[in-house]
């Protein structure tokens, strides 16, 4: 057995119920006057279908830790379809238990300079603008930013060479977002991302074939929405009706238009400094920058 900062002794459980029975009764020894967290990361992973993890979470924050107000449950996890689907429209004995969702929200422009320069990177207010749009406001991209390399550089060592973080990034990350065996996700995101202006929904849903039939396809939309991939909007004007989608997420974009059509040359280690350096110089590249351009001013003040 362990002994806890309580005193108490802890007992190794051969189960949840187990655990969180002995972690009970340990709580028991906590003066009345402290405060207690109960911090559960990356609980998608643990709440494997055979743990019965999620159910005796259930019973016990029902029948024990939530009739002690001392007690505050924290759940979080890079499982976004999981944590919405099993906690925030839990039809069961966590329905309506929620106090306070937390999005953490990529940074915004402003933040992402400040952010690197904390990080001691000094970069004109262009290049930031272009290191966004290639890899959006998420704090753990922008730490992969190498000092003493310009702009360029750093997109090539991030972007365009083999196993480079971003070329690898985009598999990665639907795969701990989403059931890594249901390609419904990728398809969606693939799909928006060929319609500049947005796809009306019963089109979206009709290229999606059979996976989108039913609600389960808007459920998923909804995720996707939800984790900041895409947008739902109406048009304002009246050629267009009904809800149209359109992706957001700008590494998902920039993979999407650069790394992905040349992901086999990257892979192969086809591609030198040369090619990526002549890609800068194209009328496509530069349409690119502007029409981004223009979607993030867009989008950040309307």
């Amino acid at each position: 057995s362990t002994q806890s900062t309580w005193g108490a002794h802890l007992t190794p459980a051969q189960n949840w119920s187990g655990a969180f029975e002995t972690l009970t009764k340990a709580l028991e020894n906590v003066s009345k006057q402290k405060k207690i967290v109960l911090f559960f990361d990356e609980l998608p992973w643990m709440a494997t279908p055979n743990s019965k993890l999620l159910q005796s979470l259930d019973y016990y924050w029902n029948q024990h830790w939530s009739k002690d107000k001392r007690i505050r449950l924290i759940i979080c996890g890079s499982s976004a379809s999981w944590i919405i689907q099993k906690i925030i429209k839990n039809k069961g004995g966590l329905h309506n238990r929620l106090t306070r969702k937390i999005y953490l929200a990529p940074f915004t422009l402003a933040e992402t300079q400040k952010f690197l320069l904390a990080k001691k990177l000094k970069f004109n207010p262009g290049h930031i603008l272009l290191l966004y749009m290639v890899m959006g406001g998420v704090p753990y991209y922008l730490s992969k930013i190498p000092k003493n390399l310009s702009v360029a550089q750093i997109i090539q060592q991030l972007a365009f060479q083999p196993k480079s973080f971003l070329l690898e990034e985009f598999d990665n990350l639907f795969a701990s977002l989403f059931d890594a065996e249901d390609d419904f996700y990728v398809k969606a995101v693939k799909i928006i991302a060929r319609y500049r202006s947005g796809i009306g929904k019963s089109e979206l849903l009709k290229k999606l074939g059979k996976a989108a039939c039913g609600s389960t396809g808007l459920k998923k939309l909804q995720e996707l929405e939800e984790t900041g991939f895409i947008k739902s909007f109406k048009p304002s004007y009246h050629e267009r009706q009904g809800i149209y989608y359109r992706l957001i997420d700008e590494y998902v974009l920039f993979y999407l238009k650069w790394i992905e059509p040349i992901r086999n040359t990257l892979q192969e280690d086809a591609l030198d400094s040369n090619d990526w350096e002549a890609m800068q110089l194209t009328s496509e590249w530069h349409n690119w920058l502007g029409l981004l351009s223009r979607r993030f001013v867009i989008s950040t003040f309307l």
